[in-house]
């Protein structure tokens, strides 16, 4: 299972779900600073939740 650890909580989640909603489930902020305001709500389309991954 994946795992990511944000805000002091770590989150396990199975593989082909969404994280976005996985971290939404679990009250993990997706944006900080303006993006709070000038995101897209999900649709894909501002980046402002992208996420990255680090090699293993």
């Amino acid at each position: 299972m994946p795992k990511v650890t944000a805000q002091g909580k770590t989150v396990t989640w199975e593989v082909g779900a969404n994280l976005r909603q996985v971290l939404r489930q679990n009250k993990i902020d997706l944006y900080n600073g303006q993006a709070k305001s000038i995101n897209c709500r999900g649709s894909g389309s501002c980046g402002t939740c992208a996420l990255t991954r680090s090699p293993p």
